[in-house]
């Protein structure tokens, strides 16, 4: 698996860096050579559609399976926090399905804590401690990456990259 990382933000290299060494996945950093896995950071619409519509190109094409096409390319774009990128990520999803799957990971800020009526409930639901920012983006890569299907999702992680 080639794998493409573009537009990264600064706060998102050391830890995507060692998410990656943890998925024993490598990267080409430089930006050129065919791939059939891109990490996009653009942190807006019209940069990450030309990204996402220029590794759509280049990305090798779906193959049947049954009587569907599986795609054997994947873009992954990271977003900084939950942006109102939803609709941009949508859109590419369907636009560039079935050849390639198209999804997001998104770092949230900690929950907040629950109202006093909900007091009752906050046991049975709160998440466990938040993993180190790079073992969490490592499972949501190896989530996207494994999972064959799956497109136009966005999985919000617990720990802010800072």
């Amino acid at each position: 698996m080639t794998l493409l990382c573009v537009d990264l933000p600064e706060a998102w290299v050391a830890p995507l860096k060692s998410a990656l060494a943890l998925a024993d996945l490598t990267a080409d950093t430089s930006g050129t050579g065919p791939a059939d896995f891109l990490i996009l950071g653009s942190t807006g619409a019209g940069a990450a559609a030309a990204h996402l519509a220029a590794f759509a190109e280049q990305a090798p094409g779906a193959v049947p399976e049954g009587r569907d096409l599986r795609a054997r390319a994947q873009a992954i774009w990271l977003w900084p926090e939950v942006t109102p990128l939803e609709g941009a990520l949508r859109q590419a999803a369907l636009r560039h399905a079935p050849a390639l799957r198209v999804n997001a990971i998104a770092l949230c800020p900690p929950r907040p804590h629950p109202e006093p009526w909900q007091a009752a409930w906050a046991p049975a639901q709160r998440p466990g401690p938040a993993l180190p920012p790079a073992e969490a983006l490592t499972l949501a890569l190896v989530f996207l990456r494994d999972s064959p299907a799956v497109t136009g999702q966005i999985l919000h992680l617990q720990s802010p990259i800072r």
